[in-house]
């Protein structure tokens, strides 16, 4: 059976398609980033793709109860919606122009199961009343047989009305006939038979488009529940398969904890009984010497077999416990694997190559990021867990596990290589060892250097988290160098006035001003001021803290008057986005009124110099 990564389902083969076209997604890795995707609503569920030819959707979203309305919090996007899913994930688009906007809200409004459902009630009531109002009509029809056909039954009578309105027919009494025919004249009849002819076409046009509409609801009703039953299902076996994963992963930590304990364990041992040795042979003399050696070495025997077995038991369980990994990820080939933690810096961590997993490790082309992902998933877990819970020397020994094994399956060049050090050089820089985090660093912008190019968001996110280590350590010029890089990269990448790229210049200022390069931090911090007002507005946090590092620049250089300028900017824009008594605000506004105090008092001294000559 084929895994999940294996299925191919591009945009041309769904069907039930209600709308089709490229707008424009949230980014949900760069907070303030927004990407053109293809998306396609079909049935109740809608399909992002970065292109129509593209084998499987990078999202896939059920609409079935959720919350869809336009969205006015995002200045630079005015046509755009978001979209709430019951478990409260939100998720934002943006459209050319209001009408193509409120054209998606409106076919993915009509796309839940819920509506549906209510439309077709509604329809059977439109035919009910349709029904009702042709009644009287029927029994016109039925007099007006009569009169003119008083030896035929009326049953031979032919009739255009369809079955279900003649059905009616057999409610009409011989009474209500009797009445009718005796007050009813030929141009009555003949009346009567016009509006008939009229509301037979009005009712039969209407009723064939509603039974059309009726069908085709009824079968696509049909149609979702049955995906919406193999998704419930494939749920549970997920939930499942992921309870046994957790399972066997505290099981392979315990079995870890206890090998420790032993080598421990057999360390003491062993210092104990070579203390024992020196003092027995400075009492006893050769003799005395040669008879504890051996019992000692029959103990380091012993241990050392002990700690033998151990392994081999150890290792033999760890071996059953990815097999049961593997068959249980060979059962349920849809359940989706679980994603690596972000990384902590600003932009994205490095992914896997894209590409389609084969189901065996054999097959040729197949990715072996994707084929031995279940070998260091449970490490990876496990150090993301530790790392959260603060637990940075138990994390690192998880992730040089999870490094041995993607350098031995995937090579020691390779992307996964890449993202392995970049985890490893993080949890090594949260212990302040920046020499060693310096390293792995180093080893990931190489190889992203090489695989993916100097012009990659992932290289420029390598080549940022370098800078950072060296800048810990005082190497200013070495970082500067590699900052540069990081925002030549951005610029190609990600385009020169994105916000990523004025992070970059932001940090690139930093450096520049630690080395007293002011006109160049000031250039830099201008560059990135001016692209994150433009992309986020005054009321941002990283509006407010570029502010107040210009206002800092302003200070040493001695420039007075626009240093309080900045800072009551500064001060300004922190109350705007973190409220007004935030401590930011407090520091930036008592720094503007120190700059114009101190500006007052030069003011005065030159007053008093000039008055003294």
């Amino acid at each position: 059976m084929a895994s999940l990564d294996e299925l191919v389902l591009k945009a041309g083969d769904l069907r039930n398609v209600r709308l089709a076209d490229y707008i424009s997604k949230r980014s949900s890795a760069f907070t303030h980033g927004w990407n053109i995707r293809y998306t396609v609503l079909s049935g109740n569920f809608l399909f992002v793709y970065s292109t129509p030819q593209d084998n499987k959707p990078r999202r896939v979203i059920c609409v079935d109860d959720c919350t869809i309305d336009k969205c006015e919090r995002f200045p630079k996007k005015p046509h755009a919606f978001y979209l709430s899913t019951p478990k409260g994930k939100e998720y934002y688009f943006a459209c050319e122009n209001m009408e193509i906007c409120t054209k998606w809200i409106t076919s993915i409004r009509n796309a839940g199961y819920t509506n549906m459902y209510q439309r077709t009630k509604e329809a059977v009531k439109f035919l009910e009343r349709c029904k009702e109002l042709v009644a009287p009509f029927v029994v016109a029809l039925h007099t007006a047989n009569e009169l003119n056909n008083n030896n035929k039954s009326p049953s031979s009578t032919t009739s255009t009305l369809p079955p279900a309105l003649l059905a009616d027919q057999t409610n009409v009494h011989e009474d209500d006939v009797n009445t009718t025919k005796t007050a009813m004249t030929g141009a009555d009849v003949l009346q009567a038979l016009t509006e008939l002819k009229e509301a037979q076409i009005v009712a039969s046009t209407t009723a064939r488009d509603q039974q059309k509409q009726i069908k085709s609801l009824e079968t696509e009703n049909i149609t979702l529940q049955e995906e919406t039953d193999r998704a419930k299902r494939s749920a549970v076996d997920v939930v499942a398969l992921r309870t046994r994963v957790d399972e066997l992963t505290a099981r392979n930590s315990e079995l870890q904890v206890r090998t420790d304990a032993l080598n421990r364990d057999l360390a003491l041992s062993m210092q104990a009984a070579a203390k024992a040795t020196r003092l027995v042979a400075g009492t006893t003399g050769t003799n005395g010497t040669n008879g504890n050696t051996n019992n000692k070495s029959n103990e380091e025997d012993l241990l050392r077999a002990r700690i033998r077995e151990l392994e081999a038991s150890h290792a033999r369980e760890r071996e059953e416990l990815l097999a049961q990994v593997r068959n249980a990820q060979s059962n349920n080939p849809i359940a989706p694997r679980t994603p690596g933690l972000p990384s902590n810096t600003t932009m994205n961590t490095i992914t896997s190559p894209p590409g389609i997993a084969a189901s065996k490790p054999t097959v040729a082309n197949a990715d072996p990021a994707v084929a031995y992902e279940h070998e260091w998933q449970p490490f990876l877990t496990e150090a993301q867990r530790l790392e959260r819970d603060g637990n940075f020397t138990d994390a690192e020994q998880q992730y040089e596990a999870v490094l041995e094994a993607k350098s031995e399956r995937c090579g020691p060049e390779s992307v996964a290589v890449a993202s392995a050090c970049r985890d490893l050089g993080r949890v090594l820089a949260l212990q302040r060892r920046f020499d060693k985090a310096e390293l792995h660093y180093n080893r990931a912008v190489k190889l992203c250097s090489k695989l993916l190019g100097e012009n990659h968001p992932n290289t420029a996110c390598a080549l940022t988290d370098l800078a950072a280590v060296l800048r810990e350590q005082s190497k200013f010029k070495e970082a500067e160098t590699y900052a540069i890089r990081a925002v030549n990269s951005l610029k190609i990448s990600v385009g020169a006035d994105d916000v990523s790229t004025a992070t970059a210049l932001y940090n690139l200022a930093g450096l520049a001003k630690r080395q007293g390069k002011f006109q160049a931090a000031e250039e830099s911090y201008g560059e990135a001021l001016r692209i994150f007002k433009d992309k986020l507005g005054d009321g941002q946090g990283e509006t407010a803290d570029t502010l107040y590092q210009m206002g800092c620049l302003y200070r040493k250089r001695n420039e007075i008057n626009l240093a309080s300028t900045f800072f009551q900017q500064a001060a300004d824009a922190y109350s705007k986005t973190y409220g007004p008594n935030d401590k930011r605000v407090i520091e930036a506004s008592k720094r503007a009124r120190n700059m114009l105090d101190k500006n007052t008092s030069s003011n005065g001294e030159k007053k008093e110099a000039v008055a003294s000559k």
